[in-house]
């Protein structure tokens, strides 16, 4: 009986130890460095466009998640990349990738897109939108 009760106290210890080890987990979420945008410099009203951004990735694990973009007030959209980093066994390059994203402008005037860095740094892209009938 002994012998019975010695077995099954280490046979539980080995598999509550087993539950005890933590997975490696190799799934993240981070912003992505914004390096560079491309967009017309004049656009017609209702008229959809391109803006090209190009963001960097830390390594051979990275992809977009996706282009968070908001609107801060009338005149000025906010661009960030959020990128997902999949797989534990990466090769650390930094590497350069681009997203479209389809821009129609509703109302005339000057807009601004400003593109925004995860440390914070941001740069500025100026629109002037036209309308053809006034």
């Amino acid at each position: 009986m002994k012998k019975l009760l010695l077995f099954v106290f280490l046979i539980s210890g080995f598999i509550f130890q087993a539950c005890e080890e933590d997975e490696e987990v190799c799934q993240s979420y981070a912003y992505s460095p914004i390096v560079d945008a491309q967009s017309p410099d004049t656009l017609e009203l209702n008229i959809a466009e391109y803006v090209q951004v190009a963001y960097t990735l830390e390594n051979t694990c990275g992809d977009i998640n996706f282009l968070q973009i908001d609107s801060l007030g009338d005149d000025t959209l906010s661009f960030q990349v959020r990128a997902i980093y999949e797989g534990c066994d990466c090769n650390e390059i930094l590497l350069t990738d681009t997203i479209s994203y389809f821009y129609t402008p509703l109302d005339a005037g000057r807009k601004y897109l400003k593109f925004v860095s995860p440390d914070s740094s941001f740069f500025y892209d100026t629109l002037f939108v036209v309308d053809p009938e006034g």
